[in-house]
């Protein structure tokens, strides 16, 4: 077992398990009444939830994406309510940017981050196809 801010290597200083914990938001962001967010969040998963049953059988990246994210965000939430703090590890050295250190993260962080680029991306190619069917109907 890892104590609080151990480190080791896994890919040389690329890649490091660091144990940390979060009892703020993303990026460590402090938060006074965390509970509020915690609320927020059980709500906003749970839209998240809904619209994904809504859109199920899409065949395009957002269900995919909105999948991801409940997935991540309902990880993070199990932790912030059984522990009230979410367990980050994954440490990433990016050299010359960012003190050449990446956020410690964790793989709910990283699938919520996924879901968003999927969700992104498929809504940007959804809203080309929508204008050009537009463009050829005028």
């Amino acid at each position: 077992m890892m104590v609080l801010h151990e480190s080791f290597q896994v890919l040389g200083n690329f890649l490091q398990i660091t144990y940390v914990e979060n009892s703020g938001m993303a990026f460590g962001i402090s938060i006074r009444h965390m509970y509020i967010i915690t609320i927020l969040s059980v709500v906003l998963t749970g839209f998240a939830v809904a619209y994904l049953f809504s859109i199920r059988n899409e065949k395009n990246l957002q269900p995919y994406g909105i999948a991801l994210i409940v997935g991540g965000a309902f990880g993070n939430l199990v932790d912030r309510i059984f522990r009230g703090e979410v367990t980050d590890f994954i440490d990433v050295g990016i050299p010359n940017y960012f003190s050449n250190r990446w956020w410690i993260f964790n793989i709910s962080d990283a699938a919520i981050t996924i879901g968003i680029v999927f969700f992104l991306i498929s809504s940007y190619i959804l809203e080309r196809e929508i204008r050009r069917k537009k463009d050829i109907q005028e």
